[in-house]
């Protein structure tokens, strides 16, 4: 039985950058269709029943749209944090390389 695990630090820092710009991509992409449904003005009507359905609207949407913006920020902060695991490993084996070499009497 085999213990350990490896890590690849940059192949962990491509997906980082991956996630980061998702976030980035998402939020834009959420600015847009809300800019897009908020040009649509009064689409319910004046009468009572459409105004009652646009305040349900209007709540609605603003209670979704925040957690559209919300999850498109948490993807980008996941990617944030796997780019700083990442070049956390690669700093660790690279002092761990150099005290190696060091330990061992070779260039450091």
């Amino acid at each position: 039985m085999t213990g350990g695990f490896e890590v690849f630090p940059e192949e962990i820092g491509g997906a980082a950058k991956k996630m980061v710009s998702t976030g980035q991509s998402l939020s834009g992409d959420i600015a847009a269709f809300q800019s897009q449904t908020a040009a649509l003005g009064d689409a319910f009507g004046d009468d009572d029943l459409g105004s009652a359905l646009g305040m349900i609207y209007q709540v609605a949407s603003e209670a979704a749209f925040e957690s559209f913006h919300d999850n498109a920020e948490g993807i980008s902060d996941i990617g944030q944090n796997l780019q700083v695991m990442a070049d956390s490993y690669a700093e660790y084996e690279s002092r761990t390389r150099d005290s190696l070499r060091q330990f061992s009497g070779g260039p450091a």
